[in-house]
């Protein structure tokens, strides 16, 4: 049965499924605890400028207002940065998790797929080109509509109809490698490039 999937596979899938759940829900109150950091900071910001109102002159008072608020801008572009850092790989590990739920069903479904192709082909006698197939649906590319071959950066290619259908709204993933490919400004469903080479061999 080309469906069947080792039972240590599954089991090492399965851990790997714990632990980035695990770290997203860590990642997750790591978050909270910032957000949190950030709301007594303020408070204690605010408590300051009225300490140093009371004790200083106006002019004194407004040049340790601006190398305050310097320091502070400095202070935050940090800050910043690094809650960037952290959303982003919180963002990063709830893909993966996504994709580890729900691509085994993929796999499972591709898998199946070719194996009906394959018993067909023999018992017909029909010659298969799989370098002309699709590697989601192995139906044979077309030059025009859903059938035209799409190349992902990881060189797996794959008809346009499969690569809409396989694409999330952030990201798109290989059924073959399981490699993710996260959308951006940059690069989008609408950018992954026609394989001319699948439709001239």
């Amino acid at each position: 049965n080309h469906t069947a999937m080792p039972r240590n596979a599954s089991k090492k899938n399965g851990n790997a499924l714990v632990e980035m759940k695990k770290e997203l829900k860590e990642l997750k109150a790591q978050i909270k605890a910032e957000k949190e950091k950030r709301r007594e900071a303020t408070a204690v910001h605010k408590e300051k400028i009225r300490e140093k109102e009371s004790e200083l002159g106006r002019d004194d008072f407004d040049d340790f207002l601006e190398n305050f608020n310097r320091q502070a801008a400095i202070e935050n572009a940090k800050k910043t940065l690094e809650k960037t850092r952290t959303e982003l790989k919180a963002r990063q590990i709830e893909l993966e998790v996504l994709s580890a739920e729900k691509d085994y069903k993929e796999t499972i479904r591709r898998l199946e797929t070719r194996n009906n192709q394959l018993e067909d082909a023999l018992k017909n006698g029909i010659e298969l080109k799989p370098w002309k197939q699709c590697e989601a649906c192995f139906v044979e590319f077309e030059e025009e509509g859903d059938k035209v071959p799409k190349i992902l950066n990881c060189g797996h290619t794959f008809c346009s109809g499969c690569i809409r259908r396989l694409a999330k709204p952030d990201y798109i993933q290989c059924p073959v490698d399981e490699t993710i490919f996260v959308f951006t400004d940059e690069y989008g469903i609408d950018n992954i490039v026609k394989n001319y080479t699948a439709l001239s061999m």
